[in-house]
């Protein structure tokens, strides 16, 4: 993709361990995460290692599904099948789970609401009644419809909370 997008000379792609990232201490001035931290057990490792590797100053920006106080989700959804590969803490431990490895919040948003209204702009089959030809049902396989309804479902029924959240190495 970066070669058809003319940016081979300008991105670098590492296939990496985030609990243990093969960087030097205090190598970057920016860390983002989007929809990684609910396939992670160990929450205290992965902020961690992100602390690690920041200047001191650095910022990480995060986005990723909490659980809700709405009840457990209705799985599958887009990162798990089931339970036991979902790895969801509430708004509240990933705030302290930050907090405690390091970082300073200066931004923390419930972005539940602004997936959902974006989700009923966004028509999930194409004008001939079938899905998109390139989505993530080509990633996610034959039972996408499912997971996106079963997120949808998990969002307004606040079983899932989606936090974007900004925070700083102190």
């Amino acid at each position: 993709m970066t070669r058809a997008c003319g940016l081979s000379d300008r991105a670098t792609f590492i296939r990496a361990d985030a609990l243990d990232l093969p960087f030097d201490d205090g190598s970057f001035d920016a860390v983002i995460s989007q929809n990684l931290s609910m396939n992670v057990p160990n929450k205290e490792a992965l902020f961690a290692s992100v602390h690690r590797v920041l200047r001191r100053g650095g910022r990480f920006s995060t986005a990723d599904h909490t659980q809700g106080p709405g009840g457990a989700p209705v799985y599958p959804v887009g990162w798990a099948s089931t339970p036991a590969i979902s790895f969801l803490i509430t708004p509240e431990s990933m705030r302290r789970g930050l907090q405690d490895a390091g970082f300073r919040v200066l931004q923390w948003l419930d972005g539940s609401a602004e997936i959902l209204s974006l989700a009923a702009a966004k028509p999930s089959v194409g004008p001939d009644g079938n899905r998109p030809p390139l989505g993530l049902n080509i990633v996610l396989g034959n039972d996408y419809p499912e997971r996106q309804a079963n997120l949808w479902r998990n969002l307004q029924e606040d079983r899932l909370v989606y936090v974007t959240a900004l925070v700083v190495k102190t």
